[in-house]
Parts: C-alpha cells; structure tokens; sequence
C-alpha cells in the first residue's frame, strides 16, 4: 500500500486528501496550511501538522513512499526530498508557461483562456522538475483566483490519479507502469 506524505491547502488541497482517501493510502500524514484543511484530515483520519519542519513529519517522510504537494506553502530542502523512495510530486496549476508564485493571477493577467494542472518531480529548482502530465481546460469564469481554482478542482484530481499511476507507485488494476 502506498504511504503519503501530503503538503495541502486550500480546496484543491483538501480534494487531493480526499482522492488519497479514497485511494486507501496509508502512511497518511498531512501538512495542512488552512484551518479547514487541518479538519478534513483529522476527519479523515490523516495525522496532522503545520510545517514540515516538525520532527514527525521527517520521520514520516523517512518511512513514505512518495511525498505530495498540493497547494503546498513551503519549500521542500533537498534533505528532506530525499527521504521518501520516490521523491516528490508537486502539482502546479498552468506549470506550462506559469511556474513559480501566483500562477494564477498571472495566468488571469494574461487573458488566455484555458488553463492547466501540470504535475512533475520535485527537485531543488522549483516548478522546474520533470514534468509527468497535464490537462487543461476552457475556463468560464474568470471572475478571480478562487473561482478559476474551483473550476480546476476536478483536474487537479484527475492529474493526481494519472501521475501517481504513471510513477508507478500506486498498484491499481489500471496503473500505467
């Protein structure tokens, strides 16, 4: 079975615990940068921290096979990247042309109108590890970054299922490997 480490936030955050849930994951240790986001994993049954600088946390990641971000709010050193047998996965949203910070405002800035969740390896050079998939879609309302994220929630989560089968470290009847 599958051990997690997930660095979350926000709704899309909180939808990548609820997929790993679903998934049955075990392992199930959540860094949680939101006050809800610290509920649905105790709701959920995850073990809950603040920062990755806490000392379970590293621990957790010693014994994880994969450590995941989503909407993730801290830098992830080299040290502790290297602890999981699988290294990290971050999820971006728009990772084609916006990496780094508030991709999303800048796509907003940009006036395109599809939009994408890009999934790659993490690695000390952010947003710049290799990439794994992406999906877009049209988005409709363009109103602000919370309504462009809700429009994206579902990919996020269909990206997070197609990454994790084609790193082969998730055993379903499906898996890519």
């Amino acid at each position: 079975m599958l051990r997690v480490t997930l660095l979350a936030g926000q709704e899309v955050g909180r939808g990548a615990l609820r997929t790993l849930t679903e998934l049955g994951v075990s392992g199930r240790v959540v860094v949680a940068y939101d006050p809800e986001t610290m509920l649905w994993g105790r709701r959920y049954g995850w073990s809950v921290y603040r920062t990755i600088s806490h000392p379970a946390v590293r621990i957790a990641l010693a014994s994880s096979d994969i450590l995941i971000s989503v909407h993730g709010r801290e830098i992830v050193s080299d040290e502790l990247l290297a602890l999981p047998v699988q290294g990290g996965l971050n999820l971006h949203p728009c990772l084609y042309g916006y990496p780094g910070s508030d991709p999303i405002g800048r796509w907003l800035q940009s006036g395109e109108l599809w939009a994408s969740v890009g999934a790659h390896r993490m690695t000390t050079q952010i947003d710049r590890g290799p990439r794994i998939y992406e999906e877009g879609i049209k988005i409709i309302d363009r109103t602000d970054r919370a309504s462009v994220y809700r429009q994206l929630a579902p990919v996020y989560e269909r990206v997070l299922r197609i990454a994790l089968n084609r790193i082969c470290v998730w055993e379903t009847v499906d898996a890519q490997c």
